[in-house]
């Protein structure tokens, strides 16, 4: 998470008595910096990254300023531990590296930006390679005999394996359909600090202006309506 904080020191010197006003006006200021920088950064998601759902949109997120932990200043971010990997970087190893799909005509998907149906699953192929691999050659249009291209998987090196399929009707060769690499390194490739820099800068003082004048109105408000 990034966090957003303000300081308020020289703004204290000229407010006088309005003084008090400073921690709510400096929360709602906070708050208001973190729904605007939450909004410019899901606006910078498909820049970032291919987008395939709406999941990842879903899973920015901005946690509000509160006027009694100004120290906090309020923060956006993710806490889906992906995305954290994407902003900060990580070595993926053991049962979180998970599979990797192979895009191409017939693979895990035919394109980069598409998205896998649940029927091209690794564990959905695999269960089709067991179910249908007693089945006899089908008849192409051509009129001739092939075995079907079933998935199956083959031990590779480090203990690993991998969901490939046959490209012919011979044994070899094999085309991989999945991978599973011993360990995955994700480069710091979400630009979440810059985006959320950017937008503050732009609405800062917009922000800290209305809010301080709106809190300064309120007290004035009341003060009058005591008075009478």
């Amino acid at each position: 998470m990034i966090r957003i904080v303000i300081d308020t020191r020289e703004v204290e010197k000229g407010l006088g008595e309005f003084k008090r006003q400073i921690p709510y006006a400096t929360a709602v200021a906070l708050t208001r910096l973190a729904q605007e920088a939450q909004g410019y950064v899901k606006s910078r998601l498909n820049e970032d990254f291919t987008i395939r759902s709406p999941w990842v949109a879903g899973r920015v997120k901005y946690k509000p300023a509160n006027k009694r932990r100004l120290d906090k200043g309020s923060q956006v971010g993710s806490s889906e531990e992906r995305l954290r990997d994407q902003a900060l970087g990580a070595v993926l190893t053991g049962k979180d590296v998970g599979k990797v799909a192979r895009t191409g005509k017939g693979l895990a998907r035919p394109r980069k930006a598409s998205k896998t149906p649940p029927s091209r699953h690794a564990k959905a192929l695999y269960e089709k390679g067991l179910k249908a691999s007693g089945a006899k050659p089908i008849k192409r249009k051509k009129g001739r005999h092939s075995r079907r291209r079933l998935p199956f998987y083959i031990p590779v090196q480090g203990g690993r394996h991998a969901l490939v399929r046959r490209k012919g009707n011979t044994r070899l060769p094999v085309e991989t359909i999945y991978a599973v690499p011993r360990s995955i390194k994700i480069p710091a490739r979400w630009p979440l600090g810059t985006h959320v820099r950017r937008s503050v800068a732009a609405n800062y003082y917009k922000q800290f202006a209305l809010a301080m004048a709106h809190a300064v109105e309120t007290a004035r408000t009341k003060t009058r309506a005591i008075g009478r």
